[in-house]
């Protein structure tokens, strides 16, 4: 995957960026049965779409915007 800078090690430790990125899924994973609930989602830099086993959508920026646009988020 091309992060540009952020794939970087030392520019990932001055951010903080954690070396495992389960770490951004953290939040999304609790709420799986939530009510209501239709998608997780979480939009990164990379260029490709992604899912997780557990069913969380990793979209690149640009498939998030045209997935927004063509109101196939939901």
């Amino acid at each position: 995957m091309n992060d540009g800078l952020v794939s970087d090690p030392s520019y990932r430790r001055l951010l903080g960026v954690p070396r495992d990125r389960s770490f951004f899924l953290f939040g999304l994973r609790p709420i799986a049965d939530l009510s209501g609930l239709k998608r997780r989602i979480v939009v990164y830099e990379g260029m490709r779409p992604q899912r997780t086993e557990d069913g969380i959508d990793v979209l690149p920026a640009k498939a998030f915007v045209e997935a927004l646009q063509s109101h196939a988020v939901w």
